[in-house]
């Protein structure tokens, strides 16, 4: 969903029509599709302030990714009320494993963030009026992560 509004923002600045667009942006990895967002950003002459705004959202997008990615690469457990993702299983010896752990607090700060940038991401584009009224206070949370 977050990763969608950043196309969509992409899109919107590239000037191109939907369907051109599409066959640019589609398929672009993140941190590619980030980069070029921030080129279309200056080349548009955004406002400092959107230009920031969007840096704060790449930035927190790319946290959420790390965890993301520990989750999804790591053997995971649940245990005592939180989730432990390791490389105990892959590491070169158990000393020198990694954990991290993550509560349910900390999943719903990532999950929040997510809708925040999602948010942020679609006013950017101009399109934060279709956002339903009851989601629209994302737009303002601070990043909790």
């Amino acid at each position: 969903m977050t990763e969608g509004a950043l196309h969509r923002l992409a899109r919107k600045l590239s000037g191109l029509s939907e369907a051109k667009a599409r066959i640019v942006f589609g398929g672009m990895r993140r941190i590619d599709l980030v980069q070029r967002t921030r080129a279309l950003m200056a080349l548009a002459k955004r406002s400092s302030r959107s230009i920031a705004e969007f840096e704060t959202c790449a930035s927190q997008l790319q946290v959420i990714a790390d965890h993301r990615d520990l989750l999804a690469h790591r053997a995971s457990l649940y245990s005592k009320g939180v989730l432990i993702a390791t490389n105990v299983l892959t590491s070169r010896d158990e000393a020198s494993s990694e954990r991290a752990i993550f509560s349910r607090e900390d999943l719903q700060a990532l999950h929040d963030d997510c809708l925040s940038i999602f948010m942020r991401f679609r006013r950017l584009a101009g399109t934060d009026l279709l956002v339903p009224k009851e989601t629209r206070k994302y737009v303002q949370l601070p990043m909790a992560v």
